[in-house]
Order: C-alpha cells, then structure tokens, then sequence
C-alpha cells in the first residue's frame, strides 16, 4: 500500500521541502487523501505511519540480558513513557517462548508491570535483566477431574491431580506451595500435591465455596451449615469460624428486617490476607482473618449481596447485589462511599482496576460496565455476545478488559474507549472463563467443548489446546 501511493504522489521536485522519509509519506498521505485515493487504502498507510512515528520517537536504546546466566537476550529501542509490560512483551516476540512469565530487575528493583521505564529510572544504554518463570495451567472440568498442564516450550506435559466421584466446581493453587484445593458439587473441599497427584487432606464438612488467602497459609470457606471457617492449609485443620455474637453487633442489628441475615453465601480474604469480607443476605461484614474477630458490618442494598471484593490497598470494598447496584464501602468507617446505579437487572461481580481508581462490574443484564471511582459515574457499557456475561476481569495495567459471554469467542476491550481491539476464535462451544496469565501476555480460556486454550494476546493466535476433559470445563487458571 506504501509502495502503491508513493507511485502515485511522490513528488521528487519536492523532496528537498520534506526533512525525512516521515516528512515524506506524511504528504504522500494528504495528496491521496486530497485525490480522494480509497479510504481502505489510506488508512493502511496512516496505521503504518504511525508505527513508523512511535518507533522514531523512542528514545531510550535498552540492553536485555538473562538474570542467572547474564546472557545477551536482545537490544530494542523504547519510549521513556513504555511499562515494564511492553518492554515484556517485546522480549516475549524476540524469544518466542509462550510457555514462561517475564519479569524485569533494573538495578535492585524488581520491576511492576504497569511501572513506566522513566519512572523507574532506566536511561538510554542502561542494562536490564529478564526472570524466567515456567507456566503451568490448571483446568478442572465437570467430569470430576482436575489437570495440571506444563507449558514451556515443546510437549504440553500434564498430570492429572484429582478424579472424584462428583463434579469439581471450583478449583484453585496455592500461592506458596504445591497445594491443589477443589471442592466438588458433593460438598467435598479437599488439598492435593500438584505435583504427584496424590491426596493430602480434607476440610470437614459440606463446603460450598473456599478460596486461599493471598499468602498462601491459610483458607476460608463457606459450608452448608451458613458458617464460614479459617483452614489450616498445611493441616487441613479448622481453626476459628466466623460466627456474630449478639454483643458484637450493637444496635445495626436490631435495626434490619430479619431477611437480611438470611444463609451466609460468600467469604473471600484481603489482598493482605489480614481481613474478610462475608456476605449473608443484605449484608456485608468484615472480620479480622487472625483470630476470626468480627469487626463491622455493612448496610444498604436492597436485596441480597452476591459478590464482594476489596481495593488494592484494603482499605475500601465493593459488593455485588441482586438490587442491580454496586456499593463501595470504607472498611474503617463502614460508610457508603458510592451507589454505582445503572444496571437493570441483578449484579453478579464486582472488583476494582489494578490501581484502584476504576471499578468493573458484570451483570444479568448482558452487559459489563466500567465506572469512575471520583465521580461513581459509568464511563462505558461494554455488550456480551447473546447478553450473558460469564467472567469480566481487568488486565494487570488496567488497560484491557477480557470478556467471556455468551458465545465461542473471547473479546477485549480496551479500558479507555471501549474498543473491541481483539476477538479470540476458535472454541466450539461457549466459553466459561478467561482469565490473564501472570505477566498478562497470555490468556486462558474454559469452555464447554471440554477443552482450554492458551492465547497469544500481542498476536491473537492459539498457541495451545488442552485436551483432555470428557466434560466442559469450569476454570482454565495460568499460573507460575
């Protein structure tokens, strides 16, 4: 297309008026557009004009070596204003292995993600070093089994950890050891060694839902019995349950219909795995996670609570209801900060962007919405595909929201504009979940055709399909 319409405009006479090539197209593009050239035409020569003025305009020439062996990997040319996330990405196309999360050191740094090279004071010619961490993927399935997938370079080698009876419907690894923790549509909770497979221990009791906490000690749990319990998650002992004592709850108590203390559905840890938040019926709580001490409870949605998720930070909280709203919460006050209005049918999830100034919201409407922290406004709606919303998450810059609906695709949108900027194809059947690797090059997906896939986000490709399941899957999850 370049070569096309430099044919047709460029003017030799007038090249000494242009200071460069750039100069050059620039005017090759106003003459086409000026001639009335085809738009489609003119609009591939302006996309490649601006990669070429983004590739001019960086500044900063960055030597990559390996961590360990302080091997060359590559050299490339960056803008002082990229993130240690493209600079990841970059490395990830040079090197072409999928299979493995990249972190970067400058100096005694360990880069974030959404860390900008300015910020983190890399200067032009300066040296930084890549970590390597092997990927695995879970996938568990309604066929009672839950898998193990290494994802390095070469054979996807897998080892199936647990085969029960029931349906697995949840699934989850533990942050700090080799634990595996299901929970079966039985009631079932148990932990196993992801690395043999083999059995380590059961939670007592029919458990409905359990999660670790961010570090890894400990697990919290939701049981038939409406009672939430603290695990050991070495022993598989259970060590406090978070139950109200009337002289705990003062008079907020006495001042609720008894609907709202309706049959505790939801328990989830704080990203510092001090606090937890429970939700039974209307109501929200917050409960010290050493000790299991109850420390306030949270009023105001209409109907019943079915999510909840805290800040970054802590220190705020937003909860999902079947009212269609949204409400974020100070932890310490239990003031109502925000009433986020605008759905028109129940809530299903809520959680916060990676630097907590944007909330994301999913609901039985068929839409996902994004909305402004400062102003509690909804800046953009984003549709599903046959108005079912199956999982919504931001990225881990916050640039991107990955969507998994009513449909065989996957799609992402970009956070600022709403833009779908990539559609993943392939699946043959719905898909359940999706959800971003590590270093958030990568995303795996869970569908109803019983199978995961692995997906390359800079190119858009399938890189892997995980085979396996005799049932669709519930979680497909990338972790390092």
């Amino acid at each position: 297309a370049i070569g096309m319409l430099l044919g047709m405009f460029y003017d030799e006479e007038g090249t000494s008026e242009t200071k460069d090539a750039l100069d050059e197209l620039r005017l090759v593009v106003e003459r086409a557009e000026t001639a009335g050239v085809e738009e489609e035409l003119v609009e591939t020569v302006r996309t490649k004009l601006a990669e070429l003025e983004r590739e001019v305009n960086k500044q900063l020439r960055i030597v990559v070596r390996h961590s360990f062996s302080g091997e060359l990997l590559t050299m490339l040319r960056m803008n002082p204003k990229d993130t240690a996330a493209n600079l990841c990405a970059l490395v990830h196309q040079q090197l072409g292995d999928i299979g493995v999360a990249l972190r970067i050191v400058f100096g005694d740094q360990l880069l974030e993600h959404q860390a900008t090279l300015a910020d983190a004071g890399v200067c032009d010619g300066d040296t930084v070093f890549i970590v390597q961490t092997p990927l695995r993927c879970l996938t568990a399935s309604l066929d009672g089994t839950a898998r193990i997938h290494e994802l390095q370079r070469g054979e996807c080698h897998e080892t199936m950890i647990a085969d029960l009876d029931g349906q697995i419907v949840s699934a989850s690894l533990s942050p700090i050891s080799s634990a595996l923790l299901t929970v079966s549509s039985e009631g079932r909770a148990s932990l196993w060694c992801s690395h043999t497979g083999q059995p380590l221990c059961e939670l007592q009791g029919e458990v409905m839902s359990c999660s670790f906490a961010a570090d890894g000690r400990s697990i919290v749990s939701v049981s038939d019995d409406g009672v939430a319990r603290i695990w050991c998650s070495e022993t598989g002992v259970c060590m406090q349950k978070l139950q109200m004592q009337d002289q705990s709850l003062g008079g907020d108590r006495a001042e609720e219909d008894e609907d709202d203390w309706e049959e505790l559905r939801f328990a989830a840890f704080s990203p510092n795995s001090d606090m937890i938040v429970t939700c039974r019926g209307k109501v929200a709580s917050v409960w010290e996670a050493k000790g299991g001490k109850f420390v306030k409870s949270f009023y105001g949605h209409q109907e019943r609570i079915k999510f909840a998720a805290f800040s970054p930070d802590g220190l705020l909280m937003i909860s999902a209801s079947a009212d269609s709203t949204a409400r974020i919460w100070d932890v310490a006050s239990g003031e109502c900060l925000r009433v986020l209005t605008g759905h028109t049918r129940e809530v299903l999830s809520a959680t916060f962007s990676p630097n907590g100034e944007r909330m994301l919201t999913a609901s039985y409407d068929g839409t996902v919405r994004i909305w402004d922290f400062f102003s509690g406004e909804c800046t953009m709606s984003l549709p599903a595909d046959n108005n079912v919303v199956n999982s919504a998450m931001f990225s881990f810059d916050g640039s991107m929201v990955l969507v998994a609906s009513g449909s065989e695709i996957i799609r992402l949108f970009s956070s600022e504009t709403g833009e779908c900027c990539m559609s993943l194809s392939g699946h043959e059947d719905w898909v359940r979940s999706a959800a971003f690797s590590p270093d958030g090059m990568l995303v795996a997906s869970a569908s109803y055709d019983n199978t995961a896939r692995i997906w390359n986000i800079l190119s858009g490709e399938c890189v892997k399909v995980l085979v396996g399941h005799t049932s669709p899957l519930v979680i497909a999850e990338i972790v390092s």
